[in-house]
């Protein structure tokens, strides 16, 4: 599959705001820093977040920013859908079929892949992918939880 720079980037932010909420939300500067990006490149990517209902924002304290939801309600589906329709290498819209019973050979076989790609990552919440904070990690037994790809389990706590 295809992902789009901005796409990726959505995901990042988001999980780098896990971290913060609305009492204490994240600065706009701190979190381009982290991002790598300039405050405009930030902000338009926010701009986009903020649309998908993934985002809010309090302005009186100079734009920072925090999730609009839990992360554990948040999917990495809904991070990538905020920007683009994840498309698979080489597909080109104008020829693809229509229907499921259009489909054959490679087609076939490229759409059900990218099926189960997207139903998986409905399913990964930002919670399961979020870094846990030191201390939790220290006080908490790990090993429950989300088994991703290539049996690393995740320690997010829900």
């Amino acid at each position: 599959m295809i992902i789009s720079r901005n796409a990726y980037l959505a995901v990042e932010c988001l999980v780098r705001l896990v971290a913060f909420s609305r009492e204490e939300p994240c600065s706009g500067p701190s979190l381009a820093g982290q991002l790598e990006l300039s405050v405009p490149e930030m902000e338009a990517l926010i701009s986009q977040l903020r649309a998908a209902g993934l985002v809010e924002s309090r302005e009186e304290l100079g734009d920072a920013y925090y999730l609009a939801r839990p992360a554990h309600r948040v999917t990495v589906f809904e991070a990538l859908q905020a920007f683009d329709e994840p498309e698979l290498p080489g597909a080109k819209a104008s020829n693809r079929p229509q229907t499921v019973a259009d489909l054959c050979g490679t087609d076939l076989l490229w759409e059900s892949l990218k099926g189960y790609v997207l139903l998986f990552l409905q399913g990964v919440s930002l919670a399961d992918i979020a870094p846990e904070p030191a201390e939790a990690l220290d006080h908490e037994p790990s090993g429950s939880g989300l088994v991703l790809p290539f049996g690393a389990p995740s320690t997010a706590k829900h």
